[in-house]
């Protein structure tokens, strides 16, 4: 297979489309590949360690990219995270936000990026939460980081110093949502009464104090802006030595990193309410590892603190799988005009890369689903993609039909129905996942009950593979996200202009995905019409003649959307490049099935991809649990020291002979030597479709040109060569094509959970004396695979741990990393406390530690109270000061069974005090133990 990169388009290609009567504004003019815009999963509502459960069909189902929402405590606990309150607090055990804590939060993030995943993490800059003004509020500290002014009483007042904040006029505060309504101010108006901060204040404070006595503190509140040593983590290291940015568009700034060594090392410095955002920014991305940013409330800040400030303080942040700096993707959210939002609020140089949602397509897209408008003229002009250059070629713009503020059904008041198929406006959603640019698909998973409202709005009820309504998998959607991954390259070509006969794109819109310099890579068509029916066109296509075209989203053969057979399941490409197209319009005769849109494309190779190693599987969970939190996808164990990714393929079509000509393979995020020829990803970071890669060494046998039935890949990974737990295997089968032309592949996608090591776990403190009947235990898993811990007191003799973990003795999970449970009743002398880790899998880990409550017991013979013979019976194995019959038969009882715990007592053949290993338990059970104890029993207690 040769390796192909994206060719240069000639400068007459632009002409040649304006000749042939395409419309400029939606045709592509160097066309930014898919592959460098994967799917964006918008995945609201769903608490951290339930996502990080799920990233196995986040990873199955195509996706490449996620936006989560605010991470930061809130003001209001039952607030999605817009009311921003203590940005550098993610949440805390005993203290967490909706979704959990730091720790989740950063093992999700963790999982996710393993899995192939860009996160990018919704950021508040423009506000706090809600203005406060009492006297209460002030002399408690205000808002963590930030100044409110001097101290005002009763009630800060609009006129009086805001401190970092926006104050107001005599006529009151300032807001900037309505621009009819009085006292609007866009860039120093509140945002629906949230504090609208002064990126212009210069007051210089300590804002997160460290120590007490510095007199650059912030002023502290009773309960906030305390001094506190911890606050050292949240500072960079400047003995690291600090990096000049030269921002072309502001001033020259020096920035400092954090010490990923040792988090304490940070420095206290003076700063700014800019600063201090600045400092959160670079904290995010540098310790908490997110890739980049969505940016609320673009348009509400003035520009100078993202073009001056932001810019330079994210600028070379992102570090890349193959571990270069680059600069991070970030887009915002403004309601303004195109134009506005192209040429003053996003930036794409060298330095930046800051983009924007469309919002304006979006709600273009909207309205069509609710049947006003048409394909072309509001559609295409509406797109801020068509802002920047004229042209829909994915270069500006972040594309979508719904978001958290507007959803796919309800109104934001009561918590909606799930949307039914209409309202998720699947045309619209093929339509934005199969054109250039940067595509979102959002999801409310509907874990988190919310006090008032609903908000976050509805999304996608199916985008995970589920339909939580019929309690059955869905693939609407991700089947289109997987379409996009194999097919979506090249400019964005309409076609309904072509057709002699209909050249209106009314009702429906045919475009097809083409090459710069070669043929074209799919033939999209959907409809708006949600009256039963078909939409017929004949276009003109860039296909070869003879080319056979198939059908890939399976509307063709559903017989519920195309009960007659009147849309063909494949198409042949005439002599003149033409083919005529049959989209079905949103209802049949069987049911409003809403799915007016087919996609059509050379068929890539079938291909199967197993592990042969692999003979045991974790399930995907079962339909008891609730579809917000389910995860439906199987996961193989492999728990061989090495094994095989093992791909067989075939032809797909009889009569197409181009079938596979290589195939590629990539674990996690790539760019690691898994086939041992020296490489860390074969395929270098600078190609455009499938850097970090690697190639099939051990079995290398292409279909195309062997003149056998079945192609064959394998490669032999060594297991030790991952990490434990999850891992994400995705491989690439190729079409043989054209060197001009786009690569088409079949994308396998496997995730795996590796088992070579028992979970394992630290109990806090060990071995050790306390003082109560009653102790806290602390279990801390040593890495990510432990999902639960049992604690046991004094198990009898015989009994298996693992058999006898259940929900009445499993610890609490305390934390991601951290399982707590309370034991009660420890006995006078030495208690037996036996941990059992499990993994998802199934495997356990067993260890035994031992508390000693008050004095220990010198006594050899004293082994049970008088009359507790048998297990169960109360003082059963518990010292009472006393040598009698019973501590004889107690010990026989051990001895006689080999329980080397109890029975085991001294070395053998150390029978006599001050012979090697006398006393010294040996690991096995003879003659010499008993005759040591009965020694010791014979004496009595001393």
């Amino acid at each position: 297979m040769q390796i192909r990169t994206q060719p240069a388009r000639p400068a007459a290609a632009v002409a040649m489309l304006a000749l042939a009567g395409l419309p400029l504004g939606a045709a592509a003019q160097g066309p930014l590949e898919d592959e460098d815009t994967p799917v964006m999963l918008q995945w609201f509502e769903q608490r951290w360690n339930t996502m990080e459960h799920r990233v196995p069909d986040f990873f199955a189902f195509g996706y490449g990219a996620l936006w989560l929402p605010p991470v930061s405590e809130t003001f209001d606990p039952a607030s999605p995270g817009y009311d921003a309150f203590d940005r550098f607090n993610i949440g805390e055990p005993g203290n967490e936000t909706a979704y959990g804590t730091e720790d989740d939060f950063g093992a999700a993030i963790a999982e996710l990026q393993n899995a192939g995943g860009e996160v990018y993490v919704d950021a508040i800059f423009n506000h706090n939460s809600g203005r406060q003004t009492s006297a209460s509020f002030q002399s408690a500290g205000g808002w963590p980081g930030f100044w409110m002014g001097p101290f005002d009483s009763p009630f800060k007042q609009p006129t009086d110093d805001w401190g970092d904040f926006h104050g107001g006029s005599a006529s009151g505060y300032f807001q900037s949502e309505n621009p009819g309504a009085p006292l609007y101010n866009l860039l120093q108006g509140d945002l629906v009464a949230l504090v609208d901060i002064n990126q212009s204040s210069n007051n210089q404070f300590i804002r997160q104090p460290v120590d007490a006595l510095d007199p650059d503190n912030i002023p502290a509140g009773s309960v906030r802006n305390l001094p506190d040593p911890a606050n050292a983590r949240f500072y960079p290291d400047t003995s690291l030595g600090g990096t000049v940015v030269n921002n072309p568009l502001g001033p020259s700034l020096t920035f400092f990193d954090f010490n990923s060594a040792d988090e304490m090392a940070g420095d206290a410095v003076l700063e700014n309410a800019t600063g201090y955002l600045m400092r959160w920014a670079r904290w995010m991305m540098q310790v908490q590892g997110i890739d980049g940013f969505r940016l609320d409330a673009l348009k509400h800040t003035d520009t100078f603190f993202w073009d001056q400030f932001f810019d330079s303080a994210v600028h070379m942040q992102r570090t890349t799988p193959d571990g270069r700096q680059v600069n991070p993707f970030t887009f915002g959210e403004s309601t303004t005009d195109n134009g506005t939002i192209a040429f003053q609020l996003t930036r794409k140089d060298s330095f930046a890369n800051r983009d924007s949602l469309d919002l304006s397509g979006a709600g273009s897209l909207r309205n069509l689903k609710s049947g006003v408008g048409d394909w072309s003229t509001p559609i295409f002009n509406s797109h801020l993609d068509n802002a920047d250059d004229g042209f829909n070629n994915g270069s500006l713009g972040v594309n979508h039909v719904f978001s958290h503020d507007n959803g796919s059904q309800g109104d934001g008041g009561s918590s909606p129905a799930f949307p039914n198929a209409r309202d998720m406006a699947f045309p619209q959603t093929a339509y934005v996942l199969l054109r250039p640019g940067w595509p979102i698909v959002y999801h409310n998973a509907r874990q988190i009950a919310r006090g008032s409202g609903f908000f976050p709005r509805a999304g996608y009820s199916n985008a995970l593979g589920w339909d939580p309504v019929a309690g059955t998998p869905d693939d609407t959607v991700t089947t289109l996200v997987q379409i996009r991954n194999q097919y979506g390259r090249g400019f964005f070509i309409p076609l309904n202009g072509t057709d002699p006969v209909n050249t209106s794109d009314d009702d429906v819109f045919v475009f097809e995905r083409r090459t710069p310099t070669g043929g074209a890579n799919m033939l999209i068509g959907v409809s708006d019409v949600y009256a039963g029916g078909f939409q017929t066109r004949n276009v003109q296509t860039s296909y070869d003649p003879g080319t056979i075209l198939h059908e890939l989203t399976g509307n063709a053969s559903d017989p519920d959307i195309d009960p007659g057979g009147v849309v063909p399941d494949t198409l042949t490409v005439d002599g003149s490049g033409r083919v005529t197209i049959v989209v079905p319009n949103n209802s049949s005769v069987i049911t409003n099935h809403e799915k007016g849109y087919v996609v059509y494309g050379e068929i890539v190779p079938d291909a199967t991809l197993t592990i042969p190693e692999s003979t045991r599987t974790i399930l995907g969970d079962p339909t008891s649990v609730n579809p917000g939190a389910r995860r439906i996808t199987d996961v193989p164990i492999i728990d061989t020291p090495t094994f095989t990714i093992a791909v067989a393929t075939s032809q797909a079509d009889p009569n197409d002979p181009n079938t596979d000509d290589g195939a590629l393979f990539r674990i996690n995020q790539g760019f690691q030597d898994l086939n041992g020829n020296g490489t860390a990803g074969d395929i270098p970071y600078t190609d455009t479709y499938s850097p970090g890669f690697e190639a099939f060494l051990t079995v290398n046998q292409p279909l195309f040109g062997s003149g056998g039935s079945a192609g064959t890949y394998e490669q032999v990974i060594s297991t030790a060569d991952l990490e434990e737990g999850y891992n994400y295997i995705l491989v690439r089968v190729f079409r043989h094509r054209s060197n001009n032309d786009a690569p088409l592949y079949r994308e396998l996608r496997l995730p795996v959970f590796v088992d070579l090591e028992s979970p394992s776990t630290t109990f806090v403190g060990g071995d050790q004396t306390v003082e109560s009947s009653t102790f806290n235990a602390v279990i801390l898993a040593d890495d990510r695979t432990t999902n639960r811990v049992n604690v046991h007191l004094n198990l009898a003799p015989g009994d298996d741990p693992i058999a006898e973990s259940n929900a009445l003795n499993q610890a609490t999970f305390y934390d991601r990393f951290e399982f707590r449970r309370t034991i009660t009743g420890l006995q006078p002398g030495a208690n037996t406390v036996t941990i059992v880790a499990f993994e998802d899998d199934g495997s356990a880990a067993v260890t035994e530690y031992t508390l000693t409550f008050g004095e220990v017991n010198d006594c050899i013979a004293d082994l049970s109270t008088t009359g507790a013979t048998l297990p169960g019976q109360t003082g059963f194995g518990i010292p009472d000061g006393n040598v009698d019959l019973d501590d004889l038969g107690y010990y026989l009882s051990f001895w006689l069974e080999d329980f080397v715990p109890v029975a085991d007592l001294t070395t053998a053949g150390a029978t006599l005090e001050g012979q090697p290993g006398f006393g010294v338990p040996d690991g096995s059970v003879d003659l010499d133990d008993l005759g040591y104890f009965l020694n010791f029993w014979l004496a009595g207690c001393p």
